[in-house]
């Protein structure tokens, strides 16, 4: 009896092990949009509309350059520690000095194109990128490590020293030179304490000519990071053409509505991932009652989701948008509910790359429809643009299913 107790008692710990690792986890994810809609409230309190705008505008530059500064760190190493535990460190400071020689060329690169006198706008913006590399360097070590208590309450305890600092800093004297400051200072700092926190030697000079022999990691995680970075170009189509065509302060407003949509993506993404890998295992009849458990979803969920999203940008941001910037979104939302689990099934069946060429052409398609519809209706033409690509997508992932699976193609 107490064998069998002792039995139990392990089995739930490891549950509520395994609960906790999805939760912090799944706070992780979520984190960064969460931290940006609250970024984007306390300075439009502080300052204008025209700061977040102007703030969006520099942020998409930046937050392609974090994702290429990714290059080959987190799904490519993650295989290679699971084939090596022992050489982690080894591999981590391979990967992360080409891709440092990487960065390096690419901060000259944004000095070269924000001015052409290296402006301190410029210098404090790549200062923030190079901090971020720093830091994101590490996500891949966290994930491994599963130290996803420690990352969440280091994000949080950086998001607070942030508001704390733009609360306390002089409205008048406020820029976004100054924000940029903070924070790649905040990041910089995360970046310290991590390194600390997982005890790495991260500069052995001694080494760094052997590191360098090992092969080019870059061109291994190649496979991994083409498919990514199309993936993160289509999603972001229409906030880059929006940000070319249309005001900051459009921009501004386009950007905290299309944050809030992702959030019921999200929450169902959160919700499905951890049981991803059981899709490799279930027969087709069982994915189809589960793609429509997740069709009724979208359709039914979709809506309250909207009803929410609208007291939030009416309510709390003071934001007027149109009718049909909601109906839109209601409609932009249910694609991806459907479409979900038709991605994973082609990876099942190794169909990587029709999921990458569906990818590419909506991306294409979306950026056609953007420039068509953008300076005609302005951000409700952005919206129309980001639906019909979606549905799009979702019709192409019906058409590749019945092609390479239902007919075994």
């Amino acid at each position: 009896m107490s064998i069998t107790l002792n039995n139990i008692l392990s089995l739930k710990r490891k549950d509520i092990k395994r609960s906790s690792w999805i939760f912090f986890s799944a706070l992780n994810n979520f984190s960064p949009s969460f931290f940006n809609l609250l970024l984007a409230t306390i300075l439009i309190k502080k300052t204008s509309f025209d700061l977040w705008g102007h703030y969006v505008s520099f942020s998409l530059f930046t937050s392609l350059s974090f994702f290429i500064l990714g290059f080959g760190n987190k799904d490519y190493l993650l295989r290679e520690f699971s084939r090596a535990p022992s050489d982690l460190t080894k591999a981590w400071q391979s990967n992360f000095i080409q891709r440092l020689v990487f960065a390096i060329l690419l901060s000259l690169l944004f000095l070269l194109f924000f001015s052409n006198h290296f402006s301190a706008n410029a210098v404090i913006l790549v200062a923030w990128v190079i901090s971020a590399f720093l830091y994101k360097s590490l996500d891949v070590l966290i994930v491994y490590k599963r130290f996803f208590l420690f990352s969440s309450v280091l994000e949080i305890l950086g998001f607070l020293a942030i508001t704390i600092i733009i609360y306390i800093y002089p409205a008048q004297n406020f820029t976004i030179d100054i924000l940029f400051l903070i924070l790649a200072l905040v990041t910089l700092v995360k970046f310290l304490i991590s390194a600390y926190y997982l005890k790495l030697k991260i500069f052995p000079l001694k080494e760094i000519l052997n590191i360098k022999l090992k092969g080019n990691t870059l061109f291994l995680s190649l496979p991994y990071f083409l498919p990514s970075l199309i993936g993160l170009l289509q999603g972001k189509t229409d906030l880059y053409c929006v940000a070319y065509f249309l005001s900051s302060i459009e921009l501004g407003k386009y950007q905290i509505f299309m944050s809030l949509l992702t959030i019921p993506h999200s929450i169902a993404a959160t919700i499905v991932m951890p049981f991803v890998k059981n899709i490799y295992r279930l027969p087709l009849k069982t994915l189809k009652k589960i793609t429509t458990i997740l069709t009724v979803i979208g359709v039914i969920g979709s809506l309250p989701s909207m009803v929410t999203i609208f007291f939030i940008v009416k309510l709390y941001y003071d934001i007027s948008l149109s009718k049909w910037m909601y109906l839109l979104g209601y409609f932009q939302l249910i694609p991806l509910f459907i479409y979900f689990i038709k991605i994973n099934q082609l990876f099942k069946y190794n169909k990587q790359y029709v999921v990458t060429y569906i990818t590419l052409l909506t991306g294409l398609v979306s950026f056609f429809l953007s420039i068509i519809f953008i300076p005609i209706y302005n951000i409700e033409g952005a919206m129309i643009a980001n639906t019909i690509t979606q549905w799009i997508t979702l019709l192409l992932f019906i058409i590749a299913e019945n092609y390479y699976i239902n007919n075994g193609k």
